[in-house]
Formats: C-alpha cells, sequence, structure tokens
C-alpha cells in the first residue's frame, strides 16, 4: 500500500493541472464513462393515458440503496446514473395499484419502461414477473454488445483476457491481444487508435503504439462490459468504445478464491508441425482471491446500505516452449563444404574464392565448392558456438531444416481495490485504483532468425508496469437535474529489450566496430535465415501518464433528455525511441563469394553470375559486405490534450419514436516536445529542420559539430523551426473538429414480441499513435548519424564503382581485424543516399471516421431476439508517407531515359533520383491523405441466459479497404517519375489511389462467432435421473456446459514479384504430393501458382498436378519441362525476370531485372481457405456449506482439435500441411472457493 499511496502522490500534480483546466475551460467530452445505466419511463394508466407526478422508486436490492423520482406532467420519468446490478422498481400514483417489476440493469445501459397502472387502491400491489427490461433497444442509434457478469464467469477463458471475451462476444471486433506492444482490437475496420478501453473512466490505452493497454483489468474484477462499435451519442469521442465496469462490494460479504492450470503432462495436443513424444513444457497458473463487502470497522462503524468495499488479486506464472521451423546451414556448411547448394529448380551454386581474385576481375572456384576449415573467420566461430545445429537433413534452401523449441514465458501480478459510498439521497461517489505489473519473455519472430543456444538474440523480454485510478462523483440536484464528475489518471511503462543481458557491449566482443552501445549487435546474412541473429525488436522504452477530468450534466425536460458536459484530457509520454538501426551491425551477402558477370558491366550495375556465390559461405569466410556504427536519437518528452464540450438531445417525440440529436466540439493543441525535438525538411530552402537550432542542440549534447561536418560536407543543410517559419511542434493544432451525431429509433410494433427500426449517422475523431509521429523523423540527422564501411558502395570504393567487394580480394576478416574499420571521422563514412530525411505536413488534421447504420431489431420467444443491421464507416485523414526522392529502379530508370547508364562517382547513389543533387537517399513527408472504407453486413440471435440456457451467435460480413492508416509500414505515395513513363495518373489523388488503395486482408470478410451456456438436464428434478439419490446426484447432477466456437475466411494476394498474370484457377482441394525438399509431403493445390515446368508430375518435384496445368503468373524466363541445358543463353537466368537491353552507347544486350515498380497483383485478393474452432467448459458447483461451494472446471481449448488451414504459398498456390492454422488442444483445469 505504501508503494501505492506514494505512486498516486507523484502524480496529484497532474490533477491539480486538470482541475484548474476544467475549471477555465468548463470541457471535456466523455468516452470516460464510469459505466452507470439509466433508467427512465413513462408511467400510463389503463386507457394509455400519462399518469403525473407518479412516484418512482428504484432500490438496488444489492446494496439496499433506494433512488426516488416522479414522473414530470407527461408521465416520463429518468432517474440519475445507477451502478450494475439488480433493482427493484415500485410506481405509485393515489388511485392506482402499486406496480412493481425488477431488472437487471446493465453497464451504460438505458432501460425504457412502460409501467401501466391499473385503477385501485395504493395498498394493492401488482407485480410484474421475470426481468422487465426490454429485449430490444428502443432508444438509440448505437450499435453494441454487452459483455454480462454470468458468461465472464462461464465461457471458456483463453489466458484470462477481457480483451478476448470482448472479440467473442461483439460482432464486428478483430485483432488480437498481443505478447508485446499494446493489444491491437479493431472495430468495424477502424484502426486500433480507434477503438478505446474505459475502466470507470480510465483511459486503457497506449498512446506511443495505439489500441488498448497491455495492463488490462483481471477478468475476475469486472461486473459487466459494454461495448459500443458504430453510432455513438456525443458523450462518447470515440468510434468504438469498451466501457469496462469494476465489479462492487454489496451488503453482504462475499469472495473467492481460485487456481488456473496447464500443464504439458496433460490434455495436450499436438500441432502439424510437433515432432514430440514428450509435448513441450507447458506450465501455466494463474491464481488469485476477491473479497467484497460492506466496510465494517466494529463499535466505529456500520456500512451496510452505505459504504462497500471490493478487492481482488490475481497472479499468473507460464513456462512455455513452443515448436519453431525455421533454417540453418547443414553441419557440413559449417565446416565449409557447400558441395550440397542445390537451389529447389535442381541448379547449382559455385563458391568461388575472394583471395584468387584479379585485376581481370576473375575468380577461382573452390575446389568441389569445399572452403578450408581453417579460414573460418573468428566471427564465425563465435556465432556457430551458440547456434543450434540442423534437425533434420533438409536442404535448406528449399525447406526448414531446424525444429526448435522456443520460450513463450510470463510473470504478472494484479491488483484492484474500489469503494463505493452513498452520502445521501442526493451523493454518492466510488474510488477504484488497479495496479498491474508483468515481466513476459518470448522468442520474437519466426522472420528473423533462430534462437541461440543461451538466448542473447532473437529473444525479446518486456517487462511491464501499468495502474490506473478513477473517482466518480454523482450528485441530484433536482429530479431533473444531475451531474456525473469523474476524474481519472492512468499511467503505463514498459520496456523491450533483446536477451537476458542486454547490458553487455557483445559488438566489442566479438571484435566488431562498437561505439560502447550495449546489447547484441545485429548480424545479417548468416545464410538461409531470413535476416540472423540480433535484435529481432528494436530497444526501446516507454512511459505515459493520461489524466481525464469528465463532467456529465442530465437534464429532463418535458420530452426532452437533455445530456451536456466538458472534457480535459493531459497526456504525458516518455519515450526512448527505438534503437534501430542497431548501433553495431555487420551484413554479409553472396558477393563475397561470387563472380562477376562482365555483361552487366555496361550498365554499371556489377552484378555477379546466376547460381554463383553464397551468403553462407561468404559469412563462413567473414566476408562481409559492410560494418556499421550509429549513434541515435534518446529520450523524447512529449504532451499531448484535448478539450471538449457536448451537447445531446434524446428527444421522445413520440412513445414510439425517439431521436438522439448530438454535436462534439473537440480541440487538439498539437503534439508537444518538451525541446522541440522533432524534425522535418523545408522544400522552399532545401533544408533540414532540427527544431532548435545547431547550436542549442550542440549545448544540449544532443549532437555535435564534427558530426554535423560530416553531412554538410556532402551537401546537407540545416535550419531551426523558426528559420522556417514553424511553431517549434512543426504542425499546427486542430481548434475546430466538430463531430455531429443523430439518430433515431422507431418502435414498428409493440406488444411481447417488440419490432424496432433504428439508425443513424455520426463523425468522430481519435489521433494516431504518437509513434507515428517520430518512427520516421527520430532518423533525421544530425539526431541519428549512421557510419559505415561499405564494400559495395560505389563512394566508398577505391575506384569508384559498385560492389567492390564482387571484384577484389578480402582485406578484413570479420572479428579478426574488423573493430576498427569504421571511422566517425572519415568523410566517406556518411556517404550520399545513406541517410534521408522525414518530416510532418504543418497542417495535420484530426483523424476523422464517419459512421452509419441502419437496424432492424425484434424480440423472440424464449427472451431472445434477432437483430439485423448494415453499417459502414469512412475514415480520413489517415496518416500516409509521399515519398518525393525515391529512385525508380534499374528496369524503369533505363526505359524512362532511352537507355542511359545508371550514374558513377560522386552521385552514383543519388545520380537516379528526382533531386539527383541532393545527399538524401529519400525525402519524404507525413500527410494526412488516408483513407478507409468498410461497409458491413451484421446478423445476431441472442437469447439471455434465464432458466438454464442461454447463446448468442452472429454473422458478420466486411468489405474494409483502406489506403494509408499504417504508418510508414505501408501505403507510401511515389510520385510519377518513379514509374515508367505514364504509366501512373497525372492526377495525384487518382494515382494515390491506383498505388495503395487494396482490401485490408487483416479483417476477415466472413466471419460466425457464436457462445453458448447450458445446464445439463441430467439429475435430481431434472429431465434425465430425475429421481437419483443424493449420492449419485452429486456425481451426475448439477453439471454446466459452455462453449464459444469460431468460424472465419480468409484472403490473400497472390505474389507480386511476377508481371505475366493471365487467368487465375481455384483448385482448392486438389491434393497433390510435393517432393521439391526431397521428402515427398501431401500438399493441396489451391491456385494455379507457378511450379517450374520441369517439377510438374515428375518424381523429384509436384505430381498429381491437374492435365493442362498453366500457371498464373511466374517469371519471365521460366524453367523449360526438359530443365533445360547450360548451352541455353537464358540458362543462369532460370526462374527470373531478367530482360535484356540495349543501352545507350553500347551494341550489346545488357540483363536487367524487370521492375515496372508497381506489380499488376497488388490489389488482388483471393478467398482463401475458412477455418473453425471451438472451445468448450465443463464445470460443476459443489455446496460445502450454506454460503460456501467449490467449483470446478475443465476447459477445452480447440476441443475438437482442429488443426486449421493456412492460405497458399502465394508463389506456387501449394498449400504444405507442415504447420497448423489453429493451437491443438489444450485442457486447462480451474478450481474456485466461493463463499
Amino acid at each position: 500500500m505504501k508503494k501505492v499511496d506514494s505512486t498516486m502522490r507523484l502524480r496529484l500534480h497532474h490533477r491539480h493541472l486538470i482541475l484548474l483546466a476544467s475549471a477555465l475551460f468548463s470541457s471535456a467530452a466523455s468516452h470516460a464513462q464510469s459505466g452507470a445505466g439509466r433508467v427512465q419511463g413513462t408511467v400510463h394508466d389503463p386507457a394509455g393515458n400519462a399518469v403525473p407526478h407518479a412516484a418512482v422508486a428504484i432500490t438496488s436490492i444489492d446494496r439496499g440503496e433506494e433512488t426516488d423520482v416522479t414522473s414530470d406532467g407527461k408521465g416520463l420519468f429518468v432517474a440519475p446514473p445507477l451502478p450494475i446490478g439488480n433493482y427493484s422498481i415500485k410506481v405509485s400514483s393515489p388511485g392506482f395499484a402499486t406496480w412493481e417489476g425488477h431488472l437487471t440493469l446493465r453497464v451504460d445501459q438505458v432501460v425504457d419502461l412502460e409501467p401501466k397502472l391499473t385503477v385501485g387502491s395504493d395498498t394493492q400491489q401488482i407485480t410484474v414477473e421475470g426481468d422487465i427490461s426490454p429485449l430490444v433497444d428502443n432508444e438509440n442509434q448505437t450499435i453494441g454488445s454487452t459483455l454480462d457478469y454470468k458468461r465472464i464467469q462461464s465461457l471458456p477463458e483463453n489466458l484470462r483476457s477481457v480483451g478476448n471475451l470482448i472479440q467473442l462476444t461483439t460482432p464486428g471486433i478483430t485483432g488480437s491481444e498481443s505478447l508485446f506492444g499494446s493489444s491491437q482490437f479493431k472495430a468495424n475496420g477502424i484502426n486500433a487508435n480507434g477503438f478505446e478501453f474505459v475502466q470507470d473512466g480510465a483511459s486503457l490505452a497506449n498512446q506511443d503504439y495505439g489500441g488498448q493497454s497491455q495492463g488490462l483489468p483481471d477478468p475476475d474484477t469486472i461486473g459487466e462490459v459494454k461495448v459500443e462499435t458504430s453510432n455513438s451519442s456525443a458523450k462518447f469521442n470515440r468510434p468504438a468504445t469498451a466501457v469496462l465496469s469494476t465489479k462492487a462490494g454489496t451488503n453482504r460479504f462475499s469472495g473467492s478464491l481460485f487456481e488456473t492450470m496447464r500443464n504439458n503432462s496433460f490434455g495436450i495436443a499436438k500441432n502439424r508441425q510437433d515432432t514430440f513424444t514428450t509435448a513441450p513444457k507447458l506450465i501455466r497458473n494463474e491464481f488469485g482471491a476477491s473479497l467484497g463487502g460492506p466496510v465494517i470497522i466494529p463499535k466505529l462503524y456500520n456500512g451496510h446500505d452505505h459504504t462497500f468495499f471490493f478487492v481482488a488479486f490475481e497472479g499468473i506464472e507460464q513456462r512455455q516452449a513452443s515448436t519453431l521451423l525455421t533454417y540453418v546451414p547443414t553441419d557440413a556448411m559449417r565446416g565449409g563444404d557447400f558441395s550440397g547448394l542445390v537451389a529447389a529448380n535442381g541448379n547449382a551454386y559455385t563458391i568461388y574464392d575472394p583471395a584468387t581474385s584479379t585485376v581481370a576481375w576473375t575468380r577461382t572456384a573452390f575446389p568441389n565448392n569445399q572452403i578450408p576449415v581453417g579460414r573460418e573467420a573468428p566471427l564465425t566461430k563465435a556465432v556457430y558456438a551458440i547456434m543450434p545445429h540442423a534437425s533434420n537433413a533438409n536442404n535448406p534452401l528449399v525447406q526448414a531444416n531446424l525444429n526448435q523449441l522456443t520460450p513463450k514465458n510470463d510473470s504478472g501480478r494484479t491488483l484492484t481495490a474500489r469503494v463505493d459510498h452513498h452520502f445521501s439521497d442526493a451523493d454518492s461517489a466510488f474510488f477504484r485504483y488497479t495496479y498491474n505489473n508483468s515481466r513476459p519473455y518470448a522468442y520474437g519472430s519466426s522472420n528473423y532468425g533462430p534462437m541461440p543456444t543461451n538466448l542473447e538474440a532473437n529473444v525479446t523480454f518486456d517487462p511491464v508496469k501499468a495502474d490506473s485510478g478513477s473517482l466518480t462523483w454523482n450528485h441530484v440536484f433536482s429530479p431533473r437535474f444531475f451531474v456525473e464528475s469523474l476524474l481519472s489518471d492512468a499511467y503505463e511503462s514498459d520496456q523491450i529489450y533483446t536477451g537476458p543481458n542486454p547490458n553487455v557491449d557483445y559488438a566489442a566482443q566479438f571484435g566488431l566496430p562498437s561505439i560502447g552501445a550495449l546489447g547484441f549487435p545485429n548480424i545479417y546474412g548468416i545464410g538461409f535465415m531470413p535476416y540472423g541473429f540480433g535484435r529481432n525488436d528494436n530497444t526501446r522504452k516507454n512511459s505515459q501518464n493520461i489524466a481525464v477530468w469528465d463532467e456529465n450534466f442530465s437534464y429532463v425536460k418535458g420530452k426532452h433528455i437533455l445530456q451536456f458536459g466538458s472534457r480535459y484530457r493531459h497526456e504525458r509520454t516518455w519515450i526512448l525511441v527505438d534503437q534501430n538501426p542497431t548501433p553495431s551491425q555487420v551484413n554479409f551477402s553472396s558477393l563475397g563469394t561470387g563472380l562477376l558477370n562482365p555483361t552487366t558491366v555496361a550498365s554499371a550495375a556489377y552484378s555477379a553470375v546466376g547460381y554463383t556465390g553464397n551468403t553462407n559461405a561468404s559469412f563462413f569466410l567473414g566476408d562481409a559486405q559492410y560494418y556499421q556504427v550509429s549513434q541515435l536519437q534518446q529520450w523524447y518528452h512529449f504532451r499531448n490534450q484535448e478539450i471538449a464540450t457536448y451537447f445531446q438531445d434524446d428527444w421522445k417525440v413520440t412513445p414510439k419514436l425517439t431521436l438522439n440529436l448530438g454535436l462534439r466540439w473537440e480541440m487538439h493543441p498539437a503534439l508537444h516536445e518538451a525541446q522541440g525535438l522533432f524534425g522535418g525538411y523545408d522544400f522552399k530552402n532545401q533544408a533540414v529542420i532540427t527544431g532548435p537550432s545547431l547550436q542549442t542542440l550542440y549545448a544540449e549534447g544532443r549532437t555535435s559539430a564534427p558530426v554535423v561536418a560530416n553531412f554538410t560536407s556532402i551537401g546537407a543543410n540545416f535550419e531551426s523551426a523558426a528559420d522556417a517559419g514553424l511553431p517549434m511542434s512543426l504542425v499546427y493544432g486542430n481548434y475546430h473538429d466538430f463531430a455531429p451525431r443523430v439518430g433515431f429509433a422507431y418502435q414498428l410494433f409493440g406488444g411481447k414480441q417488440q419490432t424496432v427500426i433504428r439508425g443513424g449517422y455520426g463523425t468522430y475523431i481519435y489521433p494516431p499513435p504518437t509513434r507515428n509521429f517520430y518512427a520516421e523523423t527520430r532518423q533525421n540527422p544530425p539526431y541519428q548519424a549512421t557510419f559505415q564501411e561499405s564494400y559495395t558502395n560505389a563512394n566508398q570504393a577505391p575506384d569508384g564503382l559498385p560492389n567492390y567487394m564482387l571484384r577484389a580480394p578480402q582485406t578484413v576478416i570479420a572479428g579478426y581485424n574488423s573493430s576498427s574499420v569504421v571511422s566517425l571521422n572519415s568523410p566517406t563514412a556518411v556517404t550520399r543516399g545513406s541517410f534521408g530525411i522525414s518530416g510532418l505536413d504543418p497542417h495535420y488534421p484530426s483523424t476523422f471516421v464517419n459512421q452509419w447504420n441502419v437496424t432492424v431489431e425484434h424480440s423472440m420467444p424464449f427472451s431472445s431476439a434477432v437483430r439485423a443491421t448494415y453499417l459502414g464507416n469512412h475514415g480520413s485523414n489517415l496518416e500516409q508517407y509521399w515519398e518525393y526522392d525515391d529512385s525508380p529502379s534499374s528496369y524503369v530508370w533505363f526505359e524512362n531515359t532511352n537507355g542511359q547508364a545508371l550514374p558513377t562517382g560522386t552521385y552514383a547513389n543519388v545520380g537516379t533520383k528526382p533531386y539527383p543533387t541532393l545527399p538524401y537517399g529519400y525525402i519524404e513527408t507525413q500527410r494526412k491523405t488516408g483513407y478507409s472504407n468498410d461497409n458491413q453486413m451484421q446478423l445476431e440471435y441472442q437469447r439471455l441466459n434465464k432458466n438454464g440456457w442461454g447463446f448468442q451467435v452472429f454473422y458478420v460480413l466486411s468489405n474494409a479497404f483502406r489506403n494509408g492508416g499504417n504508418g510508414w509500414r505501408d501505403s507510401a505515395y511515389e510520385p510519377a517519375s518513379y514509374f515508367l513513363n505514364g504509366a501512373a495518373p497525372a492526377d495525384s489523388a487518382a494515382s494515390n489511389r491506383w498505388q495503395n488503395y487494396v482490401r485490408d486482408l487483416t479483417i476477415p470478410q466472413h466471419e460466425i462467432r457464436w457462445n453458448w451456456l447450458v445446464d445439463l438436464p441430467v439429475g435430481r428434478n431434472k429431465h434425465f435421473f430425475s429421481g437419483a439419490n443424493r449420492v449419485v446426484d452429486e456425481i451426475i447432477g448439477g453439471w454446466q456446459v459452455s462453449s464459444t466456437g469460431h468460424m472465419l475466411s480468409q484472403r490473400f494476394t497472390p505474389s507480386t514479384g511476377y508481371y505475366e498474370p493471365t487467368t487465375l484457377k481455384l483448385y482448392k482441394n486438389t491434393t497433390v504430393t510435393n517432393c521439391l525438399s526431397g521428402v515427398c509431403q501431401a500438399n493441396r493445390l489451391w491456385f494455379n501458382g507457378y511450379i517450374d515446368a520441369n517439377k510438374i508430375n515428375t518424381a523429384a518435384g509436384v505430381t498429381g498436378v491437374p492435365t493442362g496445368y498453366t500457371p498464373f503468373n511466374g517469371p519471365l524466363i521460366r524453367t523449360p519441362a526438359d530443365g533445360g541445358s547450360k548451352s541455353d543463353p537464358n540458362y543462369n537466368y532460370y526462374d527470373t525476370n531478367t530482360v535484356f537491353l540495349t543501352l545507350a552507347g553500347s551494341s550489346t544486350p545488357t540483363p536487367v531485372t524487370y521492375n515496372p515498380d508497381i506489380a499488376p497483383t497488388r490489389a488482388m485478393s483471393v478467398q482463401g481457405p475458412f477455418n473453425w474452432n471451438m472451445d468448450a467448459s465443463l464445470f460443476k458447483v459443489f455446496p460445502i456449506h450454506e454460503r460456501i461451494a467449490l467449483r470446478v472446471n475443465a476447459d477445452f481449448f480447440n476441443v475438437l482439435n482442429i488443426q486449421g488451414t493456412n492460405n497458399p504459398s502465394t508463389t506456387t498456390g501449394l498449400i504444405a500441411f507442415t504447420s497448423s492454422y489453429w493451437t491443438a488442444r489444450q485442457l486447462q483445469l480451474t478450481a474456485r472457493l466461493n463463499f
């Protein structure tokens, strides 16, 4: 508790600022909802006339608190915000019998009642049986879903994640909860930053990465969740919001103790990629306790009906190993023997000895492709000492040859406490505090390389700390006027680093260039593995604090329920930016052991002959392509603000028609960095904008004059923000963001089975992740300086020509004489084209989302309802990078310049760019020109859990497309010069759409989810074995079963590396035998991808291929059906996109890789396999005492052990059943003692 108290004291100054700002601006909007619901209605007499001045008493069954209101002259009554729970409602008026009903009020729910009084004495009472809450929403246009406490406790909980439960029970939610970085849940195709989780008013957002916080609460602490995914009222500032309401204490003491466990010794099935006889380690224990009730201090205070508490603790310990299929050199290659280096098409590679290089640019091959062991480099020995050996005999050029167990471990603790107090009928309040601490680490990425034996590379650690608190005060001024005041604060801190010892200078230990930076270097190009050993995730740190003050007023005026209020949101973010590039790195390539192709000299490409050289062979020799060290930007200190006010009118036009009219006004000052350390580019002055002046940066130690001199010596210019005429933030704020909301709800038919049609349109605003502001600009000089010794860069070559290492002997051996090859003072250490400039458009508007929907709902028998919704959204002002100085491919350059050779000499690296005399590798501006569209149909059928059974099933058809909104990762706009002349539309907007508008493949087009809960009709007084005695009934009776299920479609884009598409044919279920790897395996041919003609229906290829098979696409020069011959002039170009161009001043055709810089299949998406899966739980409660019971659970994840089918290879069209789409079945056991 001392730590909690000190943490909160440290942040009091933020709250003081918020209090002052709110008083000054009377502002704030409010997704920051406490989760309270609202009860309203119209009182009628038997004839249907309004009954004025009727007394309405709403009493909490759990806590004894009573709320009294009175109907107005038109019979309308509205209660102040009420916490979730069970309530009784009594309506009385002179001359009428008292009407009574019961309801369960859910989080953020509006319950609209129509009590119908009968004539009689007020001592008479008429009680309506069952829950009187309407099954359909007849009050507003909002689309959403409620996750109730019963389902939180009963549905199978994989990883005990409230986020995953929300996804399982809410139509339109996609994404996942990630181990590192924030959770990335999306709603209806909107970016994750547009979907905010709010716990009792506190924002659970990760402002750096975007999306939800890593510190989501323990499900045991959550009473209910209301998810609004479309057309929320003006109180909400995000397009989608999940409102989490924490459990509260009641008049009765209650609590629980639980232990949940999984273990590889039982209930673990195999995935396809698993080869174990004993299941890999999985030891997962989740444990916790909770207690709630009235606050009682013996002889001093009795809190019954007034003061309540709730406290919960949860812990997790996980030690897990997962199967990884990856690529490593064979043992023969580790010993220098490359005689087995054969490509999938059967072509053998030849390894050349760089020591035999001559002045005529020739080399001698190693005899039998074998390198003497004595020439193994020291770095190679050190890496091989920690690299795992191949686990099978596969050729790593064709198929994975290492089956490795990798860790996915976690350790965490969560504590939540809540106190509620009912001061009087006019005032009530509650305070909630949550603390979360976890330390996960795991193998980082199968796209990087294997895990070393000492975990020092490719394994990511991510300790996280998060705490949040909220204080809510409700005050009733009168039965018609009340206010909710809400103050919240949420803090989160996370780190990402590689290996258990991040404070070691491994580069120095390996004999690589080092500037004293700590951590593992990046060793690229080891061979076969996608990258190598290193930091598969960038080292970085992030701390943030989000403080919010909301004031939400409600006023009832006639048929109008008026809501208005304000918000002030203050965000602080402290960021150690990505240490990327890694401060020390080395890269190897096949050029070190390749042979120069003399036909490429005329084009100045200086490329290797096909099938000569190998990256792993170059690594064995320690013949690196380059060595590099980097000085990097360090800490940023950001401040962001949101100031808003709103007005909402829910107008009950008639008993059947309600109009919802709202408007939000938001003000967003520009993101502010404490020292103004933003970078950009001034096109007018052709200068790099540094923010502060260079003199200021020197004084603060951000850079130095010698570093700046390296850049200015090759033509770079620098200026401050003031010199550019810009504010220190380099962008302007947005102070006039208006977001109107309009909706309606009309009851077509009344009675027991109501039909409602409702719909609406609204505008919503959300900010991009803070990371999108600095991810690229952090790399600008002089904040970041990269120094390199390159053996391929023409500027650093003795003869001024590229690929020097392909033509010259090796002089530097990695780990032997490589530690000082990079000089920070060398005039060639920074070369033209080796660095770029990124900036932000000064006019940087807020991101907007326009939403609309039309819904028909109908209540059905058995307490069920069906819903059909069409909804859409259009996102605008999404982030997108515009590239102004990118070089086209060599092919485009030759075609656009009528065969002019590539530039050489001083400007070789920049001579093909639109600005050929500037020293930059790229010049880009992040602009808000992106957009997205999603149109959906949702069908849902749900039965509330009553009388022992309930269910929910929904189908979503989604067509989501986007251009931008993913930061620097995709959707870059290129200038017309990047493409062939006349290829790109002249209009920039049309060209942008042509280049980048594609289907969002992360959002399934078709998705079905379901969940259900049923009491098995077995045991005493049940349908089966109703007469069982007590002993038998204890064994077979009282069991319950619940389940969740999921079916979804996949789509994929065929390979974008081929340029001759024909007719795509879907085979889907055609079974073939694939022997390309040397091991024959059953595959499925999904579409007519490219398979070498000499491998179709051959013993060493793919058999079972349909007759007349024609590839949809493929390389320009393809392997002939007979395998070809070395006498064929194109032999060395088989399976490549090589074309032969006659360049200016030459009569000999030059081989050039065909690349028009845009693929004809870029916007194509093809239907892939459907997959489905189901989890199930079997559980029972065993009574121990009148108020004590033991519940036991058996949860079966992927209960049917469905392996699923991955998308096919986008090149071959083959689906290899070597890995599973779903995780194999796992059994989880839980024991919970409730009291």
